[in-house]
């Protein structure tokens, strides 16, 4: 069955509709997504990562220990110990030394996936970024590709080429609000930009270490 023909899902669109009422009503209207328990996220990612982290981590090292009996364990046990453990750090960075940023730039690209052991869909948007300091962009700062998981709400009104501004925690990238600054009058709206280069996208397949934590900013 085709898109167009899709029966409308009339009760999530209600939802959807109540949560932009509501922002409006807060004087949230501006923000396409704002979230005031951006750190209470960061404190539940690091509630599930930090233990699950010194578990593996300990595991492989007793593994090592035991070499080269216990190659296969090891390889296992890495292959799982190091994601968690990047998430692990990530979160306690933010939790520790870090505070909000702001970063404005372009939306690259949009997509949704299954939550891994969870029910429910995450949507991802790749954005390329440069830091405001000072109220202000450096003109000379290189962008820098980020990954935000962002609400379905919140994905629906973006597509590639907006000009958005993101406040969020530089390590996690938790979002505290994402505000659209201006649509890219050439993009095509809902075909996406899949000839235009990206050097954020290319690092992303490289495998970068771009946070892709599904707890990361919620």
């Amino acid at each position: 069955m085709s898109d167009d023909r899709r029966p409308r899902d009339r009760r999530r669109e209600m939802e959807l509709e109540a949560k932009r009422l509501d922002a409006e009503a807060r004087g949230l209207d501006r923000y396409l997504e704002h979230r005031d328990n951006a750190r209470f996220a960061i404190w539940r990612q690091a509630f599930i990562y930090v233990p699950s982290g010194v578990l593996l981590t300990s595991l492989l090292a007793v593994g090592m220990m035991n070499l080269p009996n216990a190659i296969i364990a090891v390889v296992v046990l890495t292959v799982f110990a190091l994601p968690v453990d990047i998430e692990a750090i990530q979160a306690m960075r933010d939790l520790t030394r870090s505070e909000p940023v702001t970063s404005r730039g372009v939306v690259d690209r949009q997509w949704a996936k299954g939550r891994f052991l969870f029910f429910g869909r995450v949507r991802y948007v790749l954005m390329e970024l440069r830091r405001v300091r000072d109220g202000r962009v450096d003109p000379g700062q290189k962008p820098k590709g980020s990954l935000f998981e962002v609400q379905e709400l919140t994905n629906m009104q973006l597509s590639p080429g907006d000009q958005v501004e993101v406040v969020h925690w530089p390590h996690t990238n938790a979002i505290v609000s994402i505000e659209l600054l201006s649509r890219d009058p050439e993009t095509d709206r809902g075909s996406g930009s899949p000839d235009r280069p990206s050097a954020a996208w290319e690092e992303l397949d490289r495998g970068s270490g771009t946070n892709m934590s599904p707890w990361g900013s919620h």
